[in-house]
């Protein structure tokens, strides 16, 4: 297994997606995730055979590395496709488990009016599959197609975020919760919170959300939208009523992320703080390519560290999709962290999503400050240890860029050497941007005019050292003897990654000294 792929965390596994949900412990210090083997797609219908479908589980008794089966089970549903969401165990040990039930739903993304389906669930009394029962929940009878999220409140209270298809609600998705005070036997939903972004495409609205207890008594949840940022609804009675959706000042794209609070108060959040290549239409973001890791220690308001965990590798496509992060705890100190990768250089499809299971400990997310690490860039160029040698590879586009700890105010110093290429360009900004978004082809039109507002873009006049100096209201660039300030009234906020970039057969650049010292998190906007 190549593992450059990981950053700032530890690799334990590789497997499939159905065979490997979110992780979780049980009492005796195992771990515990479960699988399914079920329909599959056939022109967006699911009725077909074979109508025989299994849930397993499976436990590991080396904290990841390998993994035995526990039980299977076959489930007690011939006429839809069921698969599993996510699954919790409570604290009598007791395995909750809920499906996405699907009797059909449109292959292309189109028609809304084609998804039918609803939520089941499954409740064990064992890791070892004894006393299931399997039924549907009734409380929020529509189709859903993911679920990221479970907790258990303090009370005992059970809470499963779900989005769901809504044609009264004006947008295609909405969010909303399911919550069990009696250990599953009866389910309750919330109201449904709804974000209205214009947009005609099936995944608009408000999708996919995760839910975390913030602060004690103040529950929030973080919606994934079209609308290049999270959204965020707040509720003060555990999950029975949540509030209107309003904007994060969290980057991200058309994607979902994953969040936990752990036994101290902190919280981790994973997503894709990505924006750029590639889009649909010329509006919003699908860019998946890094997953980012950060740590709140003030319930949300603010992040630290903003790293990327899993990355785009040399050879991996620009399309390549690394996400849906579940997030649960290893242990006081650290987390379990298990995304997926999709269309990587090793021609994984969404037949078959690879999922990956890495720990992390998010005291390695928030250091204020970077040396080098030329092994952390992300470019198709020559990297060595003595830095990177910047080269046209596709289109005529050279591109380097390194993400780093995220800064409100911070101070970065480049050493570059060789002829300064025509046309070379500095940027930063508060998400990772793709080479791909700067080649050619995709600069055309609305395109472009989109993609201004979300970078800061500095000229240096001579190769040599470069120094880069921001704070709320300006950004700096000396290069050259010369000093050049951008005004960044408009922006607010900080920067975490740099990307360097220029075009022309015979240019090349050398980067051979970078370093980075800054403070300050990023100013999530989140208020109750």
């Amino acid at each position: 297994m190549d593992n450059n792929r990981f950053l700032h965390c530890d690799y334990l596994c590789t497997d499939t997606v159905p065979n490997m949900n979110d992780v979780r412990r049980l009492k005796d210090g195992r771990l515990f995730t479960v699988g399914q083997i079920g329909k599959m797609n056939q022109g967006g219908k699911y009725g077909s055979s074979p109508s025989g479908q299994f849930l397993f589980g499976r436990v590991s008794e080396d904290e990841g590395k390998s993994w035995s089966f526990s039980f299977i089970r076959q489930l007690p549903e011939t006429t839809a496709l069921t698969i599993v969401g996510d699954f919790l165990i409570d604290r009598d040990g007791r395995i909750h488990i809920f499906f996405l039930h699907i009797y059909s739903m449109d292959p292309g993304f189109r028609d809304s009016k084609a998804y039918h389906g609803d939520i089941t669930y499954a409740r064990l009394d064992d890791a070892d599959g004894n006393g299931m029962i399997y039924k549907k929940i009734d409380a929020l009878d529509r189709y859903t197609g993911s679920m990221n999220c479970v907790l258990q409140l303090a009370s005992g209270r059970i809470i499963a975020p779900f989005s769901t298809i809504s044609h009264a609600a004006g947008s295609a998705f909405v969010s909303s919760v399911v919550y069990s005070d009696d250990g599953g036997d009866t389910w309750l939903a919330s109201n449904d919170v709804s974000v209205v972004s214009n947009e005609s495409n099936i995944e608009s609205g408000a999708v996919e959300p995760i839910v975390v207890e913030a602060k004690d008594g103040v529950l929030v949840m973080i919606i994934r939208t079209v609308l290049n940022c999270f959204y965020y609804s707040v509720s003060y009675d555990e999950g029975a009523t949540w509030t209107q959706a309003k904007p994060t000042r969290i980057p991200s794209s058309n994607a979902p992320g994953g969040v936990l609070r752990m036994e101290d108060g902190r919280i981790v959040l994973t997503w894709n703080d990505v924006l750029g290549h590639p889009m649909h239409g010329v509006r919003y973001s699908f860019a998946r390519q890094c997953l980012h890791a950060a740590m709140s220690d003030d319930g949300m308001k603010t992040l630290k560290g903003a790293r990327i965990i899993m990355r785009k590798r040399a050879d991996d496509p620009d399309n390549l999709l690394n996400c849906y992060p579940f997030v649960t705890s290893a242990s006081t100190k650290e987390v379990f962290v298990r995304p997926f990768s999709v269309q990587d250089r090793e021609g994984t499809m969404w037949v078959q999503p690879q999922a990956h299971l890495i720990r992390l400990n998010p005291d390695d997310l928030t250091a204020e400050e970077m040396e080098n690490s030329f092994g952390e860039w992300i470019t198709d160029c020559e990297v060595t240890e003595n830095g990177i040698l910047m080269k046209p590879t596709v289109s005529g586009v050279a591109y380097a860029c390194v993400n780093f700890p995220y800064a409100s105010e911070g101070t970065i110093r480049l050493t570059t050497g060789g002829a300064l290429p025509e046309g070379t360009r500095i940027l930063l900004a508060d998400s990772y941007l793709d080479r791909a978004t700067f080649l050619p082809e995709n600069r055309n039109g609305g395109y472009a005019e989109y993609l201004k507002d979300i970078y800061a873009s500095l000229a240096p006049e001579a190769a040599g050292e470069w120094t880069i100096t921001w704070n709320k209201d300006s950004l700096t660039l000396t290069s050259g003897e010369k000093s050049r300030t951008v005004s960044l009234d408009k922006w607010g906020r900080g920067f975490n990654h740099l990307s360097v970039l220029f075009e022309g057969e015979d240019a090349e650049l050398n980067i051979t000294g970078f370093s980075m010292r800054g403070t300050g998190g990023m100013e999530t906007g989140i208020e109750y």
